[in-house]
């Protein structure tokens, strides 16, 4: 099974791998664990608007190095507009940075581990998982 880290996923173990998010980690081997480069680009992006970009960067860039990113690609695209689409026509919509993330775990039949799952189990198609919740 392939689990892709949405951006608060990532951020929750940065703030304190000692979280529940950091614990699921031992579960799973490293090469389960991936995420995509929308959620690349939020992480960098973040630690470029921090109190002290350097060290965030760094710290951000060790732990990035860690997993495959996997891109957001012309596939990617097709089902985000898919998804786009479903989710405008009930009404349902999510953020756009959301929406690019969901459809790259689409495309790699991957589990989305999130703590927004409200607003990404409206996605058709994608599976999600809370590491935030009890073990």
């Amino acid at each position: 099974m392939i689990y892709m880290l949405d951006t608060y996923a990532c951020i929750r173990y940065l703030n304190n791998p000692a979280s529940s998010v950091g614990l699921r980690f031992v579960e799973k081997r490293q090469d389960e664990i991936v995420i995509s480069a929308v959620t690349e680009f939020e992480i960098l992006f973040g630690a470029l608007n921090a109190d002290n970009p350097p060290r965030e960067c760094q710290r951000a860039e060790e732990f990035l190095k860690r997993f495959e990113c996997v891109a957001y690609d012309r596939r990617a695209a097709q089902i985000a507009a898919q998804l786009h689409h479903e989710l405008c026509s009930k009404g349902q919509m999510i953020g756009p940075l959301d929406l690019q993330i969901a459809a790259t775990a689409v495309l790699i039949n991957a589990i989305l581990v999130t703590h927004n799952v409200r607003e990404f189990s409206r996605v058709p198609h994608l599976q999600c998982e809370d590491w935030e919740a009890s073990l």
